[in-house]
């Protein structure tokens, strides 16, 4: 999923469509990477491919340039990101974060720049 890859103005992120690549990357550089995808939210089938293709950490989140609009909770639950040290959601359309961000023991940097950030969660 490199950086010069673009979905067509008003196509929508499909994950079947770019498993492939969403798997790879994961092994290879424990990452997760949609950079550019039009993608309006995270779901949790993500971590389901993760899991049926055996993937047990993941270092690096970075969902940027989209159109997200809010970190859904349940993704600091995952015990794939217990390692996570960075999360990068430069460039979405994200008002607040989730308290359960403050979960991340190992997370080294957060980008957030070009969000509609309001407040940080207090502790």
């Amino acid at each position: 999923m490199g950086q010069g890859e673009n979905f067509e103005n008003g196509k929508e992120f499909d994950l079947r469509k770019e498993e492939e690549n969403l798997i790879k990357e994961a092994k290879t550089r424990k990452s997760i990477r949609v950079v550019n995808k039009n993608l309006k939210e995270i779901d949790s089938e993500i971590f389901t491919i993760l899991r049926e293709n055996n993937i047990k950490e993941i270092t690096s989140i970075c969902v940027s340039n989209s159109k997200l609009s809010k970190i859904p909770k349940f993704i600091f639950k995952e015990i794939v990101i217990k390692n996570l040290e960075c999360l990068d959601f430069t460039s979405n359309f994200i008002q607040f974060l989730p308290k359960e961000i403050s979960n991340l023991q190992k997370i080294e940097t957060i980008y957030l720049s070009g969000n509609r950030l309001s407040q940080l969660p207090s502790r």
